[in-house]
Protein backbone atom coordinates (compact mmCIF):
# COMPACT_ATOMS: atom_id res chain seq x y z
CA UNK A 1 0.00 0.00 0.00
CA UNK A 2 3.13 2.44 0.45
CA UNK A 3 3.56 2.34 -3.51
CA UNK A 4 -0.04 3.33 -3.50
CA UNK A 5 0.64 6.29 -1.22
CA UNK A 6 3.81 7.34 -2.89
CA UNK A 7 2.19 7.43 -6.49
CA UNK A 8 -0.51 9.61 -5.16
CA UNK A 9 1.49 11.75 -3.39
CA UNK A 10 4.41 12.32 -5.72
CA UNK A 11 4.36 11.28 -9.18
CA UNK A 12 3.02 14.66 -10.65
CA UNK A 13 6.73 16.18 -8.89
CA UNK A 14 9.08 13.02 -9.58
CA UNK A 15 12.39 14.33 -10.66
CA UNK A 16 13.06 14.16 -14.54
CA UNK A 17 16.29 12.44 -14.23
CA UNK A 18 14.47 9.00 -12.86
CA UNK A 19 11.54 7.03 -14.06
CA UNK A 20 8.08 7.74 -12.55
CA UNK A 21 7.65 5.07 -10.62
CA UNK A 22 6.77 4.91 -6.87
CA UNK A 23 10.44 3.56 -5.88
CA UNK A 24 12.36 6.82 -6.57
CA UNK A 25 11.77 8.04 -3.11
CA UNK A 26 12.78 5.16 -1.33
CA UNK A 27 15.92 4.69 -3.71
CA UNK A 28 16.95 7.92 -2.60
CA UNK A 29 16.45 7.58 1.09
CA UNK A 30 18.69 4.26 0.56
CA UNK A 31 21.04 6.47 -1.55
CA UNK A 32 21.45 9.21 1.53
CA UNK A 33 21.59 6.32 4.36
CA UNK A 34 24.50 4.69 2.53
CA UNK A 35 26.59 7.94 2.06
CA UNK A 36 26.22 8.08 6.25
CA UNK A 37 27.30 4.57 6.86
CA UNK A 38 30.12 4.64 4.58
CA UNK A 39 31.68 7.81 7.26
CA UNK A 40 30.30 5.98 9.70
CA UNK A 41 33.66 5.26 11.44
CA UNK A 42 34.36 1.56 12.93
CA UNK A 43 34.38 -2.12 11.82
CA UNK A 44 30.86 -2.62 10.78
CA UNK A 45 27.94 -5.25 8.95
CA UNK A 46 27.41 -4.84 5.38
CA UNK A 47 24.98 -1.79 4.79
CA UNK A 48 22.21 -3.91 3.92
CA UNK A 49 22.00 -5.84 6.93
CA UNK A 50 22.83 -2.59 8.79
CA UNK A 51 20.32 -0.59 7.36
CA UNK A 52 17.77 -3.18 5.95
CA UNK A 53 15.29 -1.94 3.21
CA UNK A 54 12.07 -2.29 6.16
CA UNK A 55 13.71 0.16 7.62
CA UNK A 56 13.88 3.13 5.07
CA UNK A 57 10.44 1.91 4.13
CA UNK A 58 9.29 2.62 7.63
CA UNK A 59 10.96 6.09 7.79
CA UNK A 60 9.34 7.34 4.05
CA UNK A 61 5.99 6.01 5.95
CA UNK A 62 5.89 8.00 9.04
CA UNK A 63 7.41 10.91 6.94
CA UNK A 64 4.22 10.67 4.88
CA UNK A 65 1.92 9.92 8.27
CA UNK A 66 3.31 13.16 9.47
CA UNK A 67 3.05 15.29 6.04
CA UNK A 68 -0.70 14.00 5.75
CA UNK A 69 -1.64 14.65 9.95
CA UNK A 70 -0.04 18.52 9.30
CA UNK A 71 -2.12 18.98 6.20
CA UNK A 72 -5.10 17.40 7.46
CA UNK A 73 -5.17 18.42 10.91
CA UNK A 74 -3.38 21.72 10.70
CA UNK A 75 -4.33 23.00 7.13
CA UNK A 76 -0.34 23.43 6.71
CA UNK A 77 1.82 21.95 3.58
CA UNK A 78 5.49 23.05 3.41
CA UNK A 79 6.17 25.24 0.81
CA UNK A 80 9.28 25.30 -1.48
CA UNK A 81 10.93 28.01 -0.18
CA UNK A 82 10.95 26.95 3.58
CA UNK A 83 13.04 23.55 1.74
CA UNK A 84 15.30 25.74 0.37
CA UNK A 85 15.83 27.64 3.27
CA UNK A 86 16.32 24.71 5.26
CA UNK A 87 18.90 23.55 2.43
CA UNK A 88 21.09 26.67 2.90
CA UNK A 89 21.00 26.10 6.60
CA UNK A 90 22.49 22.14 6.15
CA UNK A 91 25.02 24.03 3.66
CA UNK A 92 26.02 26.37 5.84
CA UNK A 93 26.36 24.17 8.97
CA UNK A 94 27.43 20.92 7.31
CA UNK A 95 30.06 19.93 9.94
CA UNK A 96 31.72 17.56 7.35
CA UNK A 97 31.76 19.18 3.60
CA UNK A 98 32.89 16.18 1.83
CA UNK A 99 30.38 13.87 3.61
CA UNK A 100 27.60 16.31 2.84
CA UNK A 101 29.27 16.93 -0.78
CA UNK A 102 29.10 13.21 -1.10
CA UNK A 103 25.34 12.95 -0.03
CA UNK A 104 24.11 15.22 -2.39
CA UNK A 105 26.07 13.93 -5.30
CA UNK A 106 24.30 10.11 -4.46
CA UNK A 107 20.95 12.59 -5.69
CA UNK A 108 22.78 14.04 -8.39
CA UNK A 109 22.71 17.86 -6.79
CA UNK A 110 18.80 17.80 -8.71
CA UNK A 111 17.34 20.58 -6.33
CA UNK A 112 14.23 19.08 -6.22
CA UNK A 113 15.03 15.31 -5.02
CA UNK A 114 17.57 16.83 -2.22
CA UNK A 115 14.54 19.39 -1.13
CA UNK A 116 12.37 15.96 -0.77
CA UNK A 117 15.03 13.61 0.09
CA UNK A 118 17.13 15.94 2.95
CA UNK A 119 15.25 19.23 3.73
CA UNK A 120 11.19 18.04 3.69
CA UNK A 121 11.58 15.25 6.33
CA UNK A 122 13.43 18.29 8.93
CA UNK A 123 10.80 21.08 7.76
CA UNK A 124 7.90 18.61 8.05
CA UNK A 125 9.10 17.24 11.81
CA UNK A 126 9.62 20.40 12.95
CA UNK A 127 6.17 22.62 11.97
CA UNK A 128 4.28 19.38 13.27
CA UNK A 129 5.97 19.41 16.71
CA UNK A 130 5.50 22.62 17.11
CA UNK A 131 2.08 22.97 16.06
CA UNK A 132 1.35 19.36 18.21
CA UNK A 133 3.04 20.77 21.47
CA UNK A 134 0.54 23.76 21.30
CA UNK A 135 -2.42 22.02 20.12
CA UNK A 136 -5.09 22.61 23.34
CA UNK A 137 -7.41 19.95 22.01
CA UNK A 138 -5.14 17.64 22.07
CA UNK A 139 -3.43 18.27 25.29
CA UNK A 140 -6.66 19.38 27.09
CA UNK A 141 -6.82 16.22 29.07
CA UNK A 142 -3.51 16.35 30.19
CA UNK A 143 -4.34 19.87 31.07
CA UNK A 144 -7.54 18.52 32.83
CA UNK A 145 -5.51 16.23 34.77
CA UNK A 146 -3.17 18.66 36.31
CA UNK A 147 -5.83 21.28 36.96
CA UNK A 148 -7.24 18.30 39.61
CA UNK A 149 -3.86 17.89 41.02
CA UNK A 150 -3.77 21.34 41.62
CA UNK A 151 -7.20 21.63 43.03
CA UNK A 152 -6.02 18.54 45.53
CA UNK A 153 -3.12 20.27 46.32
CA UNK A 154 -4.91 23.80 47.43
CA UNK A 155 -7.81 21.84 49.61
CA UNK A 156 -5.17 19.41 51.75
CA UNK A 157 -3.72 23.20 52.09
CA UNK A 158 -6.69 24.90 53.15
CA UNK A 159 -7.56 22.11 55.50
CA UNK A 160 -4.64 22.89 57.44
CA UNK A 161 -2.10 20.49 56.05
CA UNK A 162 1.68 21.34 55.67
CA UNK A 163 3.22 21.43 52.43
CA UNK A 164 4.77 17.85 52.61
CA UNK A 165 1.60 16.23 54.43
CA UNK A 166 -0.67 18.07 51.41
CA UNK A 167 1.86 16.67 49.07
CA UNK A 168 1.65 13.15 50.02
CA UNK A 169 -2.28 13.03 50.50
CA UNK A 170 -2.51 13.94 46.86
CA UNK A 171 0.29 11.41 45.95
CA UNK A 172 -2.08 8.81 47.75
CA UNK A 173 -5.46 10.13 46.23
CA UNK A 174 -4.33 10.32 42.74
CA UNK A 175 -0.95 7.78 42.22
CA UNK A 176 0.21 10.61 40.73
CA UNK A 177 4.40 11.06 41.91
CA UNK A 178 5.79 14.64 43.18
CA UNK A 179 9.67 15.25 42.33
CA UNK A 180 10.95 16.44 44.79
CA UNK A 181 14.20 18.51 44.89
CA UNK A 182 14.11 18.69 40.91
CA UNK A 183 16.55 21.37 40.38
CA UNK A 184 15.70 25.21 40.35
CA UNK A 185 11.73 26.60 40.06
CA UNK A 186 11.05 27.54 36.73
CA UNK A 187 10.50 31.81 36.90
CA UNK A 188 6.76 31.20 36.18
CA UNK A 189 6.44 29.23 38.99
CA UNK A 190 9.05 31.19 41.31
CA UNK A 191 7.01 34.31 40.54
CA UNK A 192 3.53 32.45 42.27
CA UNK A 193 5.92 30.85 45.38
CA UNK A 194 5.86 33.08 48.25
CA UNK A 195 6.52 30.84 51.70
CA UNK A 196 6.01 26.93 52.35
CA UNK A 197 2.91 25.85 51.17
CA UNK A 198 2.29 28.27 48.12
CA UNK A 199 0.84 26.23 44.90
CA UNK A 200 1.58 27.72 41.43
CA UNK A 201 -0.68 27.42 38.55
CA UNK A 202 -0.74 25.17 36.08
CA UNK A 203 2.48 25.59 33.93
CA UNK A 204 2.29 24.67 30.54
CA UNK A 205 5.50 23.13 29.36
CA UNK A 206 6.14 21.52 25.54
CA UNK A 207 5.73 17.78 26.48
CA UNK A 208 4.11 18.30 30.27
CA UNK A 209 2.05 20.48 32.47
CA UNK A 210 3.21 21.35 36.04
CA UNK A 211 2.32 23.04 39.08
CA UNK A 212 4.82 23.40 42.12
CA UNK A 213 4.24 23.65 45.63
CA UNK A 214 7.00 25.18 47.82
CA UNK A 215 7.82 22.67 50.88
CA UNK A 216 10.00 24.70 52.75
CA UNK A 217 12.84 27.94 52.60
CA UNK A 218 16.28 27.65 53.81
CA UNK A 219 18.81 30.94 53.33
CA UNK A 220 15.57 32.90 51.85
CA UNK A 221 15.41 30.29 49.11
CA UNK A 222 12.14 28.02 48.88
CA UNK A 223 12.57 24.73 47.87
CA UNK A 224 9.40 23.29 46.25
CA UNK A 225 7.91 20.03 44.63
CA UNK A 226 6.75 19.56 41.36
CA UNK A 227 3.46 17.56 39.65
CA UNK A 228 3.34 16.74 36.25
CA UNK A 229 1.02 15.36 33.88
CA UNK A 230 2.59 14.05 30.49
CA UNK A 231 1.03 15.74 27.28
CA UNK A 232 0.21 12.82 24.39
CA UNK A 233 3.71 12.41 22.66
CA UNK A 234 3.71 12.93 18.96
CA UNK A 235 4.17 9.80 17.96
CA UNK A 236 1.56 8.25 20.22
CA UNK A 237 -0.99 10.35 18.48
CA UNK A 238 0.19 9.55 14.87
CA UNK A 239 0.13 6.29 16.05
CA UNK A 240 -3.63 6.42 17.14
CA UNK A 241 -4.38 8.27 14.17
CA UNK A 242 -2.89 5.33 11.53
CA UNK A 243 -2.49 2.28 13.89
CA UNK A 244 0.79 0.43 13.06
CA UNK A 245 -0.45 -2.10 10.20
CA UNK A 246 -3.00 0.23 8.77
CA UNK A 247 -2.88 0.67 4.79
CA UNK A 248 -1.80 4.26 4.37
CA UNK A 249 -4.93 6.16 2.47
CA UNK A 250 -4.21 6.51 -0.75
CA UNK A 251 -6.05 10.13 -0.87
CA UNK A 252 -4.22 12.77 -3.02
CA UNK A 253 -1.44 14.65 -0.71
CA UNK A 254 0.34 17.99 -2.47
CA UNK A 255 3.85 17.78 -3.27
CA UNK A 256 5.80 19.41 -1.31
CA UNK A 257 6.57 22.97 -3.08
Amino acid sequence: MLECALAMVLTASVPESRPEDVEWLLDDFTAVERVYYRYRPGIKPPFDTAVPPETVRRNVEALLRKVRALREVYGVTVTEAQLEAELARLDRTAREPAEWDDVKAALFNNRFRMRTTLAWPIVVDRELRRRFAADEKIHAGARARAERLREALVNARESGQTAADACAAVERQTGAAARRGAGPVPEAAAAQLRRPGDVSAVIEGPAEFALYVATGQAAGALSAAVFTAPKLGLDEWLAAREPAGHALPVDPLPPPR
